[in-house]
This record gives structure tokens, C-alpha cells and sequence, in this order.
């Protein structure tokens, strides 16, 4: 019985080319930002929702109530902890391989230095002040259904300079996040009778998990389509980049 034809090695165009996609397959792999955008969807609740408690509790008489206020901050200051020190990208990438194990390990390919974190959590206190200057707003008769816009002023800025200091353009499906949300702050001035746009939850933070999932599904896609790109240009059988068959 003849044996197959044995793989021809790759040519030095594609040896080339294996870097960059081998980056771009990295970069794809976000499913495991999942479960930290429920915690990120759910911030605005822990900026406007302490200071909403505060001012109901002082105009109805109820300072027990106050204790629920200052647990709001002290979640939200937890998360900002989590960011500051990475542990909440050490929690994200141990979720992310754990998801991608059967396709073994890869790493990005390093980007150039960014500024200090410094400036990251001033990124953060900005927001909460405008988060907490804005629920006072509400609070003393704002309609519900402007908030989102509102929020979008600070929080769309926000999230392009996170995205761009954490990954610069590397991963430009992620940008998607800011763009969709800013394109629903539009939608709800000009009138657009989206679902739930007078709650809290269904008006700022369901948006904004609803389009952080868009945007790491439709990277998770293409890190599958960059993986195949891969292995055909490394000329390997299997599942994973190294050419591994996974049971």
C-alpha cells in the first residue's frame, strides 16, 4: 500500500506570515472575558446605585440603609483594586486558557510599553465622578431614559482608551464594544423605541453586556478562522496550534 505524499515544508512567504496570524489567533481568544463583563455590565449599578440609596435614605428618614450604600462602594472600589493591581487580567487569562486547553498555550506577541497604570485608574475615578454627578442629577428628577446617553459621554471615552492602553489596534474587533454602545446613546436621542430604555438595567447596563458578548464572540470567530489560516500555512494536522489532535 503507498504511503500519502508527505507535506511540503512551508515556503519562507509563509514562514513569514505565521507571526502575525499566530498573534491574531491569540488575541481572538476571549471567551473568557465573559464572565468578567458581567461584573464590568453591573458598574454603573455600583457607582449611581450607592449614591441613589444615599439620597432615599436621607429624604425618608432610614440611615440603615446607608450600609447598603457604602457596600455598593466598597464593590466598586474592590474592582477598581482588581484592575489596578491586574489581578483581574491574571483571573481573566486563567479562565481564557482554561476554556482554550485543548488548544494548548499561546502568547500574544508583545506590544510596545504604555504609560504608567497611573493614568488608568485616574480613567476610573473621571468616570466614577461623572457617574456620581450624573445619578444626583437623577435623583432630583432626570428622566430614566436619557441616562444612557449621558453615561455614553464618559464611559464610550473610556473604554477606547482602556482598549487602546491594554491591546492598542491588535484586537479591533473590541472596539466594537464603544462603537455600539455610543450608536445606542444616538438611537435613544433620536427616538428609537428600544426595549427596557426606561430602567436601569435594561436601559445602561443590558446594552452594554449585550454588546461586549457581540464583540468577544465575533473575535472568538475569527480566532477560529486564524487558526486554520495558521495550520494551513504551517502545514500541521490537528486542533491546536502546535498540530496536537485533541480527543
Amino acid at each position: 500500500m503507498s504511503e500519502s505524499p508527505r507535506p511540503q515544508p512551508p515556503s519562507d512567504d509563509e514562514l513569514r506570515e505565521i507571526p502575525k496570524w499566530i498573534d491574531r489567533y491569540a488575541r481572538g481568544r476571549k471567551l473568557g472575558m465573559i464572565p468578567m463583563l458581567l461584573i464590568a455590565a453591573a458598574t454603573p449599578l455600583t457607582v449611581f446605585g450607592p449614591v441613589f440609596l444615599a439620597i432615599w435614605a436621607y429624604r425618608h428618614g432610614r440611615p440603615e440603609y446607608l450600609l447598603y450604600a457604602v457596600m455598593g462602594v466598597a464593590v466598586y472600589a474592590f474592582w477598581l483594586w482588581m484592575g489596578a493591581t491586574g489581578r483581574s487580567r491574571t483571573l481573566q487569562k486563567a479562565l481564557t486558557d482554561r476554556i482554550y486547553a485543548a488548544e494548548g498555550e499561546v502568547a500574544p506577541e508583545p506590544l510596545p510599553a504604555v504609560r504608567s497604570s497611573k493614568r488608568l485608574i485616574a480613567g476610573m475615578l473621571i468616570a466614577v465622578a461623572l457617574g456620581l454627578v450624573l445619578a444626583a442629577r437623577v435623583a432630583v428628577g432626570m428622566s430614566v431614559h436619557y441616562v444612557q446617553p449621558l453615561v455614553a459621554l464618559f464611559l464610550v471615552p473610556y473604554m477606547i482608551y482602556a482598549q487602546y492602553r491594554t491591546e492598542r489596534f491588535a484586537a479591533p474587533l473590541m472596539y466594537a464594544i464603544p462603537a455600539l454602545y455610543a450608536l445606542h446613546a444616538v438611537a435613544v436621542l433620536a427616538g428609537a423605541p428600544l426595549p427596557c430604555s426606561d430602567s436601569w438595567l435594561g436601559g445602561v447596563c443590558a446594552p452594554l453586556f449585550a454588546y461586549a458578548v457581540i464583540a468577544v464572540v465575533a473575535s472568538h470567530a475569527y480566532s477560529r478562522y486564524a487558526l486554520r489560516r495558521l495550520r494551513r500555512l504551517a502545514k500541521v494536522p490537528g486542533d491546536s496550534v502546535t498540530g496536537e489532535q485533541t480527543q
